[in-house]
């Protein structure tokens, strides 16, 4: 890989892009400063919060489910399993 010096020009192009020459990221945050100066963050945890379509159709069905009315029993949550969430002391009775 050849290392390009920095700083370098870039300009941008009929649709307002610009190319960045071996970029370290795949994603990045872009903000116009006033001035002209262009910021760019790299956004490293993008694709960890991508869902995907099957996920997003799931959720899309389970809401409009939630509004028809067509949800699932109520889950009794009050057996006991041995953790007092109420007394601090759960082990001095």
């Amino acid at each position: 890989m050849s290392s390009i010096p920095l700083p370098y020009a870039v300009k941008r192009d009929s649709e307002n892009r610009i190319t960045l020459s071996n970029a370290a990221f795949s994603s990045y945050v872009v903000e116009e400063l006033p001035g002209g100066c262009i910021l760019l963050r790299p956004e490293t945890d993008a694709e960890d919060y991508r869902l995907s379509s099957e996920t997003f159709d799931m959720i899309v069905e389970s809401a409009r489910n939630f509004e028809k009315g067509i949800v699932s029993d109520v889950i009794d949550l009050s057996e006991d399993d041995g953790i007092d969430l109420d007394d601090e002391d759960s082990d001095e009775e």
